[in-house]
Order: structure tokens, then sequence, then C-alpha cells
């Protein structure tokens, strides 16, 4: 898998969200270009597409580091990936509930990601995960440093994260959690029907 994704065998940091704005990949850009100049085992790999895939190449080619991250566009196979990655990051600038967070921790790779939206909900910074501002590269490339350079902590978090997930996001769970939702809504909306009708 490394060898097909980032041409070797190299500590692979992913990334996977579509090449918007949003996702905030030019920090992560920035952050690559801190991390690698001190780890030459390490490559960044942006596993998605979108609109701004010409300037995040571009944006990286100016920093010196266009061989050091891959944008692989669409993948379906994003569960090998992830389990072959080093690092989980999500450098949004907003967020709800990422999707592809809860799929990074279900699958025990360390997460590090801006605390935006709903993030805090999922990473507890230091627990199961790092949580870092957004707009900081400096500060994701720190944490993602720490990450790489610091691999028993790191699988420690993941191995709690995983865990969480387990719990708390497995099927039967969400399952539960809509069945309240809904059963709640109907509720409601007897309760206003019958006050409407008296």
């Amino acid at each position: 898998m490394k060898q097909e994704l980032v041409g070797g065998d190299y500590r692979i940091v992913a990334n996977v969200a579509r090449l918007v704005p949003q996702k905030g990949q030019n920090y992560l850009v920035e952050a690559a270009a801190i991390v690698t100049k001190t780890r030459p085992d390490v490559r960044f790999a942006i596993v998605s597409d979108g609109e701004l895939r010409g300037e995040i190449m571009a944006q990286a080619d100016a920093l010196g580091i266009g061989d050091k991250l891959v944008i692989t566009g669409m993948r379906t196979d994003v569960t090998e990936v992830l389990a072959a990655s080093a690092v989980f990051v999500l450098s949004s600038l907003w967020e709800g509930m990422p999707l592809s967070l809860i799929e990074a921790m279900s699958v025990g790779v360390p997460a590090v990601a801006t605390d935006v939206g709903g993030v805090g909900q999922l990473l507890k910074d230091g627990v199961t995960g790092l949580l870092v501002p957004p707009s900081d590269a400096q500060a994701l490339a720190d944490a993602i440093a720490d990450s790489l350079d610091h691999p028993e902590a790191a699988r420690d978090r993941a191995a709690a994260a995983k865990e969480m997930v387990v719990r708390e996001y497995d099927t039967r769970t969400m399952i539960r959690r809509w069945e309240a939702v809904y059963k709640y809504e109907l509720g409601s909306k007897r309760k206003k029907h019958s006050a409407t009708s008296q």
C-alpha cells in the first residue's frame, strides 16, 4: 500500500477531505513543509480531489515539497489507506461532525485535528488525539511531529479513540439515537396537534 501510494516505505500522514477552502489544506501543506524538513522518511497524502487541486500542488511545489505530497484523487479503499498511515490529519476551518475523523479513529490511526465545530466532541486533546487551533500551520506541524516522534503515546491515544468510537458510534448505538430523535419529534408533533385541536 505505501509503495503504491507514496512511492516507497515512508511514514504517511493522511488527510481525507475534499480539496475545497473549508478543509484548510493550504495550512496542511505549510505544516508538511515544516515536518518534512527534518523527517525525510515522511510523506503526506491528501486522499480526495476538488477545485483546489492545482492550487495546492502549486503551493507544495513553491515550498519545495512537491515530491513529498501526493494527491491521490478519489479512492474506494480509504480504510486501507488509513490503516497504512502513521497519522491522520483534519485541517478544516469549520466542520460539523466529520465522518473521515470518525473513520480514522475507528481504524485506530493517531489523529490530529483542528478544534472546530463538532471535532472537540470527538477528540479529547491528549486523550483520544491532538487538537490544534484552525489556520495555524505551526501548531498543526507541531502536533503532527509529536505524533510521529512519540509513536507509543500516539498509539495509546489512537487505542482510546477507537474504543470510544466503537462504544459511541457503532451501528446499534446510532440506530438507538436516531430512534430517540424520531420518538421525540413524533411526541412533540402529537402534543402540538392535540393542543391546536382543543
